[in-house]
């Protein structure tokens, strides 16, 4: 599986992804570029910079607003809380 489907993954099963989320997870450390990569795909990925409350530092998370269908059209992305209830466990 290469890196940007690593993160395609991620994103369809919970929703959003940010640089330190793909370091962390899959060791992942040009986030920016892969979702360019999924951008010129079609992937309709919107960015979010984000401040942590804590330190003050700016980050960007990443979210898939929509995808392509096979027969060329844009649908709207469906988070799967299946996923993310086996992935953290307990309640979203």
């Amino acid at each position: 599986m290469t890196q940007a489907q690593t993160i395609l993954r991620h994103i369809k099963s919970l929703g959003s992804i940010s640089p330190q989320e793909a370091y962390r997870d899959y060791q992942i450390t040009r986030l920016a570029a892969r979702i360019l990569d999924l951008k010129k795909a079609g992937y309709h990925i919107e960015t979010e910079m984000r401040e942590h409350p804590l330190t003050g530092t700016r980050y960007a998370r990443y979210t898939l607003v929509r995808e392509h269908t096979p027969e060329g059209t844009l649908r709207p992305v469906l988070i799967d809380r299946d996923a993310i209830l086996a992935i953290w466990g307990g309640e979203v």
